[in-house]
């Protein structure tokens, strides 16, 4: 034992004696009625006891049960019948972790290129052993004096400070218990694309939605730069695009050109009108029209007549904000619409990119991506365009007029609606023949009158 059994608190002290006078009524009684049954008999008897705990504590209750008294019945028989043997060799409290050096450790475990816990470890034992301070410890002289106070409130003597630092006061495996998680880490020293790895998400599944259950918005500045000459200004402008999607087909519903204006309001009311009149609306089930709030949306005063027109019908929503906040360790994000509820949009427009790409004009994805000659270009249209106004006439530029491009992106969106290839989920288009009166089979299951053997009406399939 540790300690003799008269230096343990009160409680302790009365559990032993207790215990000693059980396991010495067992002995007794084992004899006439047998081990197992005096175990049994001792825990009816004994069950409830309490304990004294000094004059001022509360009275502690003495736990037991059979199995409990059975093996310390055989630990007392073996270990000299004697309460001592039922001293607690309690190894003492844990020294606690002060809450700033689990901080401090943290940190350095988040910061940029110390993603190893030994690393953060050694880092506070260095600044230890050069007398630096420690957030939670302070200077090693610091450490030492509160320690040697709390060596003389249990009685202890003091000891001298020493001239070189001793050891760090907690080991390594006492700080990695307070570690933070491998996103946390990973987004400190690899940023947030690394710590998305990590970190548990939501899955978006648009496959099971039904007709028209869900429309999105959202605009797009073109990368391609044309003449304005709808405004009769005639200088470069790079046009921004509204596209409304009907999310379960991905059909392009409608969409909207401007030149160097900002997309108004009423763009925004021309695009949903058009949409909802081409594509109408579901039967038994909801609509849900979705707007990205960063941009310009749907008013509260159009959000409340559309609902109140169809209620229950028609449901108006925005999707949410980044407001500027940022992770410990990174740069605050710029405030504006989040990309990750409108995916589907966001990948329309990498769409859009790509099918523009070959349009005259092109200024790359990035400044850096920029032609040498756009500068040029935009120039020698400038140039044509007031020349050409000037003189009454008509002349070839070396850009896109902005209606030029409204065509254009009219055929773009055409074709991308009629393409099967795309991938989108549950759209395709399909050219049937009705066999007979409403059995439609696909024209490539359909053998026409010269494949058939024999003769026959074209609009009988083969058996």
């Amino acid at each position: 034992m540790s300690q003799p059994l008269g230096k343990r608190p009160k409680w302790q002290q009365e559990r032993a004696m207790k215990l000693h006078e059980i396991c010495q009524w067992i002995d007794g009684q084992k004899g006439a009625v047998g081990l197992v049954k005096a175990v049994k008999e001792a825990v009816v008897r004994n069950r409830g006891t309490l304990l004294k705990n000094g004059e001022d504590a509360p009275e502690k209750l003495l736990k037991i049960s059979f199995g409990s008294l059975w093996k310390k019945y055989k630990h007392w028989n073996t270990g000299g019948r004697s309460a001592q043997v039922f001293g607690l060799n309690y190894n003492g409290p844990v020294k606690q972790v002060p809450p700033d050096l689990i901080a401090e450790f943290r940190r350095l475990l988040t910061k940029v290129c110390q993603q190893y816990g030994t690393k953060a470890y050694k880092t506070l034992c260095e600044t230890w052993k050069a007398g630096g301070y420690v957030k939670g410890l302070g200077t090693f002289q610091d450490w030492w004096e509160i320690e040697q106070i709390a060596r003389e409130k249990k009685g202890l003597p003091r000891h001298p400070c020493p001239h070189v630092a001793p050891d760090f006061p907690f080991s390594y495996r006492a700080l990695q218990n307070y570690a933070p998680s491998k996103a946390a880490k990973d987004l400190g020293n690899f940023g947030i694309g690394r710590a998305k790895q990590e970190l548990s998400r939501m899955l978006h599944d648009s496959s099971e939605l039904r007709p028209c259950e869900l429309f999105m918005l959202d605009d797009k500045r073109s990368d391609v730069w044309v003449m304005d000459d709808i405004s009769g200004l005639w200088k470069p402008v790079q046009p921004t695009l509204y596209f409304m999607i009907e999310v379960g087909c991905r059909y392009i519903c409608s969409v909207v050109t401007r030149g160097c204006e900002r997309i108004l309001q009423k763009d925004v009311d021309a695009v949903v009108a058009h949409g909802l009149a081409t594509m109408g609306m579901p039967v038994g089930y909801p609509m849900f029209i979705l707007f990205e709030e960063g941009t310009v949306a749907c008013t509260p005063g159009k959000k409340d007549l559309l609902e109140g027109l169809y209620p229950g019908r028609i449901f108006v929503m925005t999707t949410g904000m980044l407001t500027g906040s940022a992770y410990v360790g990174a740069f605050p994000d710029k405030a504006k619409g989040k990309p990750t509820n409108k995916g589907v949009m966001e990948a329309f427009m990498r769409r859009v990119d790509i099918m523009m790409s070959q349009l005259p004009g092109q200024s790359g994805n990035r400044y850096q991506n920029e032609p040498a000659e756009l500068e040029a270009r935009k120039r020698e249209a400038t140039d044509l365009a007031q020349m050409a106004q000037r003189a009454q006439t008509r002349v070839k530029l070396p850009l896109l007029t902005l209606s030029e491009f409204n065509w254009k992106v009219r055929e773009l969106v055409q074709a991308y609606n009629n393409d099967p290839d795309h991938g989108c989920q549950g759209f395709h288009r399909r050219l049937q023949i009705e066999q007979r009166p409403g059995e439609w089979l696909d024209t490539d299951k359909v053998i026409m009158p010269h494949e058939q053997e024999g003769s026959g009406s074209w609009m009988t399939s083969a058996a």
